[in-house]
């Protein structure tokens, strides 16, 4: 049985971001997060480390504003949330183009800041 070799290459993808890795089959720009970021949500906000995030507003407690450096093209995009703190829930959702809102919660359903709050976002 023949085994054909997959090299890596590097592509262009939409909206001016590249991909540079293994290629294994068809890469779909839409399948790929577009934007992400790992926040410290106590005390000073800070940002940790993003992907197409400039900013983030704090809200007050376990309430913020994730800022994009460059906008979705609607609001019709999927996040995803995590704290990383037992009995802890996180949620985000679009607030504009620009702008999601990230909500982190304790077990009660009390508003909670936490050290380590995570986010991914996938859309055009």
């Amino acid at each position: 049985m023949a085994i054909d070799k997959i090299e890596s290459e590097s592509i262009n993808l939409a909206d001016n971001f590249a991909f540079t890795g293994t290629v294994t089959g068809a890469v779909n720009a839409s399948q790929l997060a577009k934007a992400w970021v790992n926040f410290n949500g106590t005390g000073t906000v800070a940002i940790k480390d993003s992907f197409n995030v400039s900013s983030i507003t704090d809200n007050g407690t376990g309430d913020y504003d994730i800022n994009f450096t460059s906008a979705f093209s609607n609001t019709n995009y999927v996040c995803t949330a995590q704290t990383i703190v037992g009995n802890t829930v996180a949620t985000c959702e679009p607030n504009s183009a620009s702008i999601a809102d990230f909500l982190s919660r304790d077990i009660n359903g009390n508003s909670a800041d936490r050290d380590t709050n995570q986010a991914v976002f996938f859309g055009s």
